[in-house]
């Protein structure tokens, strides 16, 4: 039996069995949580609140959660932060999380097909960008405004 397994699962005979109350709390001796989709120790601020669950966080990692709604791979997303020099590819500030745009007349809603993904940007920047619902001519409109 592999030794993650057990130290997961409490024993051999448990292995492959529903994890018992309290295993989305479980954490290593850092206090690090184990993601579901990449098994990576990470730390609490690596994972997204979830109310429903037991620890109140989410079982995948952020990293995880985006590369699975965006349709890229790992690799891909840590190639978009080297080129944006880890900044926003909008305002150029050093989020701590990064969201990833995609371009919405592709794709409608949350999920991408991976193709019309731009950038990675800044939550500020990502609302703004909704709130100008990805019109260029309303963003240029609130340029003007905003240097007259």
């Amino acid at each position: 039996m592999h030794a993650a397994r057990i130290y997961r699962y409490g024993d051999a005979d448990n292995a492959g069995r529903t994890r018992p109350n309290g295993a989305a709390k479980l954490r290593n001796v850092n206090g690090d949580k184990e993601c579901i989709k990449c098994h990576q120790w990470l730390s609490e601020d690596q994972f997204a609140s979830h109310s429903g669950a037991a620890d109140g966080l989410r079982g995948t990692c952020r990293l995880c959660s985006l590369v699975s709604a965006y349709n890229i791979t790992r690799n891909e997303f840590e190639s978009m932060r080297e080129q944006q020099n880890g900044v926003c590819a909008i305002c150029g500030d050093t989020p701590s999380v990064f969201v990833v745009d995609h371009d919405h007349a592709c794709c409608n809603g949350r999920n991408s097909c991976g193709s019309c993904v731009r950038g990675l940007i800044c939550h500020g920047c990502n609302t703004g960008l909704g709130g100008f619902k990805d019109r260029p001519d309303a963003l240029l409109a609130a340029v003007v405004y905003l240097t007259r």
